[in-house]
C-alpha cells in the first residue's frame, strides 16, 4: 500500500505556492524521504482568479506523525500557514476501523457541528472523515466566496485527517466545476474529471467505495454506464479479496430507494438503471 499525502488549497491572486513537511522545528529541510508533486489550476469564480493549489507527497511512512506547513508569495511578501499535524495510516488489516459520517453541512449553519465534530474527533479513535455530499450550500455561492468561506470553516479537521467526499445535488452548478477544482480523491485525476467522480479504497479490514448519486439525475446517461462498469470491476475484485477485507461499504449522497408511495424521486433512477437481475 502505498502511503503518501494529497493536501490543496485555494488563494485570490496568482501566488508561488510551497509545502513543507517533516519534523516541526525543521519544515524547510524536507527530510521526510519521499517525493513530492505539486499542481495548479485557475478559474474564475465572479470577478476573481481563484488559484487552486494541490501537492502531491508520495512514499511516506505508515502509522508516522507528519508536521506541514503550507507558504504562498506575493510579491515580496510570503505568508505561512499554521502548521498542522497528521497522522498516515495503518497497514494493519486487522485494526478497528472508525469513520466520523456525515453530510449537508452549510458554511453558516454547520460551525456549531463542526465543534461537535472537533469533539469526537479529539480521542484520536477515528482514521477519516466521509463529508458524504452537499457542502458550504453552496461550493459555487456568490463567486465563489462560500466555498472559500467553508473550507476555511473546515481547515481545522480537513488539515489533520482524510477528508473524502461524495458529490451531492447542490454541487451540480456548472458541472459540479468547483466541486471537482477544491476535493481531490484517490484513484482519479485533479481537477477530477465528471466521468471520474467515484472511487475506492481500503481501511484495514475495509473496503469503502464512493459512488456519485448524481449521475442518475442529469440527461448525459453515459456517466451512468461507466460508473456501473466501474462499480462492478470494483465489487468484483472486492469479493476476490474477501480474505483481507471481509467488509465493503458504500455511500453516496441521496438515498438508493425511498418507501413512500408519492413523490419517490430516487427509487426509480436507482433501481432502474443500477440492479442487475439474474
Amino acid at each position: 500500500m502505498e502511503t503518501g499525502l494529497e493536501n490543496s488549497w485555494d488563494s485570490r491572486g496568482s501566488p508561488f505556492s510551497d509545502i513543507f513537511i517533516g519534523h516541526p522545528n525543521s519544515l524547510g529541510s524536507m527530510t521526510y524521504g519521499g517525493s513530492m508533486t505539486l499542481k495548479s489550476c485557475g478559474c474564475f469564480t465572479g470577478n476573481q482568479m481563484t488559484i487552486s493549489d494541490i501537492f502531491y507527497v508520495k512514499n511516506l511512512e505508515v502509522n508516522q506523525t507528519y508536521f506541514y506547513q503550507v507558504s504562498c508569495e506575493y510579491g515580496h511578501d510570503v505568508f505561512k500557514s499554521d502548521i498542522f499535524m497528521f497522522k498516515t495510516l495503518s497497514n494493519d488489516k486487522k485494526q478497528t476501523v472508525k469513520l466520523l459520517v456525515y453530510g449537508d453541512m452549510g458554511s453558516k449553519s454547520g460551525k456549531l457541528t463542526l465543534s461537535a465534530l472537533q469533539d469526537e474527533l479529539s480521542n484520536g479513535q477515528y482514521q477519516a472523515i466521509f463529508h458524504n455530499g452537499d457542502f458550504g450550500y453552496d461550493l459555487d455561492s456568490n463567486g465563489g466566496s462560500v466555498g472559500d468561506e467553508f473550507l476555511d470553516m473546515i481547515q481545522p479537521i480537513a488539515a489533520q485527517f482524510p477528508y473524502m467526499t461524495s458529490p451531492g445535488n447542490h454541487e451540480l452548478a456548472h458541472d459540479l466545476h468547483h466541486y471537482r477544482l477544491r476535493f481531490s480523491m484517490p484513484g482519479t485525476p485533479w481537477p477530477m474529471p465528471f466521468e471520474k467522480l467515484w472511487y475506492s479504497f481500503d481501511i484495514g479490514p475495509v473496503h469503502f467505495i464512493s459512488f456519485s448519486s448524481e449521475v442518475y439525475f442529469i440527461h448525459n446517461q453515459d456517466f451512468t454506464c461507466k460508473q456501473y462498469d466501474w462499480l462492478l470491476e470494483d465489487l468484483t475484485k472486492a469479493n476476490q479479496n474477501r480474505e483481507q477485507t471481509p467488509w465493503v461499504i458504500a455511500l453516496g449522497h441521496r438515498p438508493m430507494y425511498c418507501t413512500n408511495s408519492n413523490l419517490d424521486d430516487c427509487t426509480p433512477h436507482f433501481w432502474g438503471q443500477w440492479v442487475k437481475r439474474g
